[in-house]
């Protein structure tokens, strides 16, 4: 069945599989319905604003801004069940909000969040980047030939200067 997971209600006991762990572009959590955080993947972790790093009890609610928290909290305990698929925007505004497409599944006793960063957007991000660095390095070259010129310029005048000196004397 392409395009649906089946998320069994008490998968996988508010932990996540060992597998996804260290996935960076993916993030995947287990929230408890009251938004505490229960597990989550370094992707998930990279999300998170520093100052929520310190705190041993991490409430994510906030960090869901598109949809928010509570929007798909509500459906949460119910069964298994897709709550939300689609764009996820996260994070703390107005610092850093990023974008995911994912899906927030229902548990027994929460949340999973499954969701990837929006690949398509940094390659174009990454392509911007790439050309801005290369009009830069014009730019660079441009404004070098421009100072060596006009060092040239100057030592003519300075020249001239002193030949027009030389023949006053």
């Amino acid at each position: 069945m392409q395009g649906q997971a089946a998320v069994s209600p008490d998968w996988p006991g508010a932990r996540i599989p060992e597998f996804v762990r260290d996935l960076t572009t993916a993030a995947v959590a287990v929230m408890s319905r009251d938004g505490i955080l229960l597990d989550g993947n370094r992707g998930f972790f990279d999300l998170l604003p520093e100052s929520m790093m310190a705190g041993d009890c991490l409430d994510v609610r906030d960090l869901f801004i598109r949809p928010g928290f509570d929007q798909f909290a509500v459906g949460a305990g119910a069964g298994s069940g897709v709550l939300y698929r689609g764009i996820l925007n996260v994070g703390k505004a107005p610092d850093a909000v990023h974008t995911l497409q994912g899906a927030l599944y229902a548990l027994t006793d929460g949340v999973l969040l499954v969701a990837e960063l929006e690949v398509a957007g940094l390659q174009l991000l990454r392509m911007k980047v790439s050309k801005l660095t290369d009009d830069l390095a014009d730019e660079q070259r441009k404004l070098a030939e421009a100072l060596n010129e006009a060092r040239a310029a100057i030592r003519c005048r300075d020249e001239a200067r002193a030949a027009l000196k030389q023949r006053v004397e």
